[in-house]
């Protein structure tokens, strides 16, 4: 136990109580009036700026007001004012200063770049604020110990020269302000100086490094449960170079850790993981991070590593808001009722009526749309979700994913409309073409399908299709891999497609962890008819409507590459 740990802690906790109060006083209130409060704020705020002017903000009164004066929007709308931004512009979409520009990933384009500005960081703080304390107060094991805060390397931000705004993320603890940002630093288990590293991999053994050195560990804080386990994985390549420089620490010699992390690694060898990560982090109690949507999928393996530590939901965060968080022991997270003002069309993918937060209902499905402190005004998420309920007047919301557009196996958010720009420029309008997630090694990868190849210039017509669709055998293989006519062209598209995905910020990073393996392009022995009936026919038996099946470039099914080779086989055999 540190004293000095458990001192900073606490100060760090009584920073946050102001926020916490606000939040559980507003919990009670109804949230009609909370919600309306917050869009009040929002547009006086921000009714001088250009934006502001041009929809007449200052004669807003009411929800129904803004409903009628502005448009629901996406990112196309906003990019025009964004650019101006970009440019030196002031007061444009927030009378806040513009410090710095958020990339993510878009639909229209490969990445978008969010504003963030004072008053954004702060609606942050109203969210984050009360989900730590209530963490805190349910654990207060965590009072004695260090975190991890997943810290983004330098290296990673960028400074288009055109633009008077730098891009670039923040590490996560940077969200919490000045004062709680002074204590989080030196409770820190892996420090903001990593993040200047000058590669990844230097990157990542500085982390590995400072969590090796940490006994202590209580908390970590990620975002794609996948993380943790694929960077840890390096302790193995790097076994030696860790335990020389640990036992350079004169403390950690005299407490032996050494010892304890070249045993720990050694069980990692040997296959047994979650002892190794016990040995390693006796004390750790909880891991943040995303549990819902597409990421539950990672969710498997950081339980087995973890068994013995309680893994907390992130909740629905986004670059643009928060939208929800945790509190322990609650159904699902709760609604970030003062960090944004909320609509939500109804439906599964938004096809319904938009109504306000206040008149959302217990099992029916939304889609989010979000009013910001950071100049975003009904600005569509396409994120579904579901209510499970109310916890005293907010709705608890559970992420059920992206719309069926995006595909998102460890936090890539791949868009179909980025794809489809890629897949014209590979394949032209002469064959059908979608790309799709494989799962069948480790890491997963995205491979593109073409249809209307003969064996000349596709995969041959053997094949071993012993693995099944959802990748639970790892015995595929493509026994005749001859690509003599058009290799070079086969060499030529996946180059292309890997590039083209990487112009995504959030795939490139995934890229850059191994987290994804690189894109592949895989030819199809089939005619674009045949493939394309085909396509139907699967989505009909995984359950999906006949009437709405889409002809699409992305698709969220996995496995496809088994499905064609024994699609493929059944012709060939018939």
């Amino acid at each position: 136990m540190s004293y000095l740990d458990g001192f900073l802690n606490s100060a760090w906790l009584a920073s946050c109580i102001p926020d916490a109060l606000h939040f559980y006083i507003s919990s009670k209130k109804p949230l009609k009036y909370v919600q309306e409060r917050v869009l009040r704020s929002i547009l006086s705020q921000n009714s001088a700026t250009a934006i502001g002017r041009e929809y007449q903000f200052s004669a807003i009164k009411n929800y129904d007001n803004f409903k009628n004066a502005f448009p629901v929007s996406n990112y196309d709308f906003f990019q025009p004012y964004i650019n101006r931004i970009a440019k030196g512009d002031k007061d444009i979409l927030t009378s806040d200063e513009i410090t710095s520009f958020e990339p993510t990933s878009g639909s229209s384009a490969s990445t978008k770049l969010i504003p963030l500005c004072r008053s954004l960081k702060e609606s942050f703080n109203s969210m984050l604020h009360p989900w730590v304390l209530n963490l805190y107060l349910h654990f207060p094991q965590l009072l004695t110990g260090k975190s991890y805060w997943v810290v983004t390397p330098k290296i990673e931000k960028q400074h288009n020269s055109e633009s008077a705004i730098p891009t670039g993320f923040d590490s996560d603890s940077s969200y919490f302000g000045n004062i709680a940002g002074y204590f989080i630093e030196k409770l820190m288990a892996v420090p903001d100086s990593v993040a200047s590293a000058a590669t990844v991999d230097k990157w990542r053994y500085l982390t590995l490094l400072h969590l090796l050195k940490c006994t202590d560990l209580r908390l970590i804080s990620l975002w794609n449960p996948a993380f943790l386990p694929v960077n840890l994985r390096w302790m193995i390549k790097w076994k030696s170079e860790l335990i020389e420089d640990i036992s350079k620490d004169a403390f950690l010699i005299s407490n032996k850790r050494h010892f304890a992390v070249k045993s720990a690694i050694e069980k990692f060898e040997n296959g047994n993981v979650s002892e190794c990560m016990k040995l390693l982090w006796p004390s750790l109690k909880i891991i943040s991070c995303w549990t819902e949507g597409e990421a539950a999928d990672c969710l498997f393996e950081l339980k087995a590593w973890f068994p013995h530590v309680t893994i907390q939901s992130k909740g629905l965060l986004a670059t643009e808001c928060p939208i929800t968080f945790p509190l322990v022991g609650k159904k699902a997270p709760v609604l970030a009722a003062n960090s944004a003002f909320f609509e939500f069309e109804s439906g599964s993918e938004g096809e319904g009526e938009i109504v306000p937060a206040w008149k959302i209902e217990t099992g029916k499905y939304y889609r989010v749309i979000v009013t910001t402190f950071g100049g975003l005004y009904r600005y569509c998420m396409n994120d579904i979700v579901k209510v499970e309920g109310f916890w005293k007047n907010l709705p608890m919301l559970s992420f059920i994913g992206k719309e069926s557009f995006v595909a998102d196996l460890r936090g890539e958010k791949i868009n179909s409309n980025h794809v489809g720009k890629l897949i014209k420029n590979i394949s032209g309008n002469n064959r059908f073409a979608f790309l799709a997630p494989q799962t069948d090694r480790e890491p997963p990868y995205y491979c593109l399908f073409l249809s209307g190849f003969s064996s000349s210039f596709g995969v041959g017509t053997s094949y071993n299709s012993s693995a099944d669709i959802n990748g639970n055998k790892n015995s595929y293989e493509i026994k005749n891999n001859s690509f003599s006519l058009s290799s070079g062209l086969l060499q030529n598209s996946q180059k292309f497609l890997e590039t083209g995905l990487r112009e995504n910020f959030h795939y490139n990073w995934c890229r850059e962890l191994g987290q994804l393996a690189p894109a592949e392009v895989f030819p199809v022995e089939l005619s674009e008819e045949n493939m394309l009936e085909l396509f139907f026919e699967r989505y009909r038996f995984e359950g999906g409507c006949s009437s709405t099946v889409k002809k699409v470039s992305l698709s969220r099914l996995k496995n496809w590459k088994q499905y064609w080779c024994q699609k493929v086989q059944v012709a060939s055999n018939g």
